[in-house]
């Protein structure tokens, strides 16, 4: 059984983790495209300029 502490512990642990990965996504797009998926499904080519494109869609 998991403890009141240790369920506070994991939560702290994924904030971090959460925080740590916008940060290091944030810098890797001044560098390089990213491809990410959105929520209609579609394949979305983010570039360092900060423009999107879309360049796919996925089965569902």
């Amino acid at each position: 059984m998991i403890t009141p502490e240790q369920i506070q512990a994991l939560k702290r642990k994924q904030d971090t983790l959460q925080s740590l990965y916008r940060a290091w996504m944030a810098e890797k797009r001044k560098y390089t495209s990213v491809y990410v998926g959105d929520e209609h499904g579609n394949i979305v080519e983010l570039q360092p300029g900060g423009t999107e494109k879309i360049v796919g869609h996925t089965q569902r």
